[in-house]
Parts: structure tokens; sequence; C-alpha cells
């Protein structure tokens, strides 16, 4: 009796975690105070098929109900999952998802985000059928009450990886909700979030990731809403931010160091990167931060302070530098508020 118990639990356990291999897709959603978001994304979810999937919801100490609703979804099926932890932040929250993720491979949701109601068919599909090591989507912007589409400029199919790195490096698609990572890279080489950054964090993951890929797979459906926050990071940038781009920066070096990418591409990264710096301090000033303030914080930043040492072939991205190197900041503000 005893060895047939013991054998039962073994099959039992071997069971499981064929079921937990079974899955093709670990969809992560960090949740603060979005009670007012929470039910429309997951009725978009719970009338898809959620065989395939398992919705992780992370509750990052949420004040309002968030917690109770996302727990109402989970007791009504067994492919929500529930996490609550005290709030740490988005990228926390990410990862904390991260670390439970089962499936094959993995997306990232935001709450106050929306779906098209075939998100997990298409997703899961171009997953199984390809099975590259990352799968970048087209997706929707929307704004007020616009919505338009962002497609990709990389045509659909198996993509030149250095041409993909390019464009990541050029922060032309920085967010991760866009795309599907195969989760084993993720899980052997200990990938996660930054959670020291509030800006550049999505971008950095994705390089830290890209280091290990031999695939990637240009998918031409938009299945992702993302709703763009017309105030955002904009209204709160702070002094720290800037930190955050020199620590982007020295991953982005890192990276086109260790991958041994032609000058073109540190070229054109260093050009992007000026174009940040100056739309970041355009935001610091535009928030009423003195100028001395961004002056001595500046000085400290060696990678940034580089970069605005090159001189640059494209002539807008050569005016941006020269203010900056110039410490105009007041006309910085200006600008890059009627640009806002």
């Amino acid at each position: 009796v005893r060895s047939y118990l013991q054998g039962s639990i073994c099959s039992l356990s071997k069971n499981k975690e064929s079921l937990m291999e079974s899955k093709v897709l670990s969809i992560i959603i960090p949740v603060y105070n979005a009670e007012k978001y929470i039910p429309n994304l997951m009725e978009k979810f719970v009338v898809q098929d959620l065989s395939n999937v398992e919705i992780i919801l992370v509750d990052d100490g949420s004040k309002d109900n968030s917690l109770r609703i996302c727990q109402e979804y989970a007791d009504r099926n067994e492919n929500i999952v529930v996490i609550h932890q005290e709030n740490r932040g988005a990228s926390e929250a990410r990862n904390t998802g991260i670390h439970r993720a089962t499936g094959k491979y993995i997306t990232f949701v935001d709450s106050d985000d929306d779906i098209a109601t075939d998100y997990i068919q298409i997703v899961c599909a171009v997953c199984q059928r390809e099975m590259t090591d990352l799968i970048q989507f087209d997706a929707y912007i929307k704004k007020n009450n616009d919505v338009s589409r962002r497609e990709f400029i990389m045509s659909e199919g198996k993509a030149t990886l250095t041409q993909y790195f390019q464009c990541v490096l050029n922060q032309q698609v920085n967010e991760p909700w866009d795309k599907a990572y195969r989760s084993e890279i993720i899980h052997a080489n200990k990938i996660c979030f930054p959670k020291e950054m509030t800006i550049g964090e999505d971008i950095s993951l994705t390089i830290a990731f890209l280091k290990y890929v031999n695939s990637v797979y240009i998918c031409h459906e938009a299945v992702y809403y993302y709703e763009r926050n017309s105030e955002g990071i904009c209204a709160n940038a702070k002094l720290k931010h800037l930190l955050d781009l020199e620590v982007l920066y020295d991953n982005m070096k890192h990276f086109i160091n260790d991958l041994q990418l032609d000058e073109k591409t540190l070229e054109s990264t260093n050009a992007t990167m000026v174009k940040s710096v100056f739309r970041v301090v355009g935001w610091i000033m535009d928030n009423g931060e003195k100028k001395n303030n961004v002056c001595e914080y500046m000085e400290k930043l060696s990678g940034i302070n580089k970069l605005l040492t090159i001189r640059y072939q494209e002539k807008s991205v050569e005016i941006r530098r020269w203010l900056l190197k110039n410490r105009l900041y007041y006309l910085v503000a200006v600008i890059t508020n009627l640009k806002k």
C-alpha cells in the first residue's frame, strides 16, 4: 500500500509539473490602486480560452478595492493567480510575477491598458508556431478618444538580429507589453526589471534579455491597446530621472561592447540618448526645478557629459547637444514644452 501511495503521489506530482509545463503563456499584470480599470481588463481576458495561459495579478499594496476585485476573478478561474505584496513599485511587482511564472513565454500587461478580445488566441498561436526567443508585436496607441496603430518598422518574419538590436537601442520599442519573452532565458539568467530605475527600466530588461537570444520574430498583429497618459512622466520628472538615463546609457554601451556591434550602432545610440536627455531636462525645468540644481546634477553624470562632447551629423541632434552643453536649460524647456 505504501509503495502504491508513493507511486500515486509521484504520478500526481509529475502530472502537476506536466500541466505547468504545458502552459504556453504567463501574463504578468502589476496592479496598484486600479479598481477603475481591472474589471474592464479582466472581463476581456475571462471570455477568452485560458487553458493555455496563467494570468498572474500582482497587487502592489493597493489601498483601494483592487486586491478584492483581483481575488474575485481568481476564485472563479483556476488559471488566474493573485499575489499580494507591500507597495514596492511596478518593477518589483513585475519581478514577483516573473519569479512565479511557469509558462513557456512571458508577456506583460499594465492594469490600466486594454487588450483585444483575441489577445490570447493570437499570442499563443504565434508563440507555438514560431518558438523564437522573442516575438515583437505591433500595438494600438490610445490618446483621449483617438486610436492609432503603431506598426514596427521591420518586415514580418524572422528578424536580422543586429537590425532588431539597433531598433531597441534607438528606443523605437521601449515597452515590454508588445513583446513575448521566452521564459527559459529569463529564469536561467536571472533577468529582472531594475528596481532602482523609474524610467528606462523597460528597455534595460529587454537589453539584458537580448544578450542571450538567437532568434527574434516580427509579428504584425496588434492585440494590445496602450493608453498614453498626456501627463505621466512629463509631469513628474525629477533630477533622479537623469541618473536613470545615465544607468540606461551605461547598460546600452555594455550591450554594444558585449555583442561587438559596429560603430554605426554606437553612433545612432548616442544620438538617441542625446534626445532623451534633452527631453528629460526640458520636463524637469518645466516642472519648476532651478537651473543651478540641474547644472550641479548634470556635472555628476560622466556618461551623459561625454555624450555632449561628441559632434553629431543630424542637425536636430547637434542643436540639442549644443543647447545642453551650453546649459541653456530654460530654452530646452520651452522647446520641449512646445513639442509636448
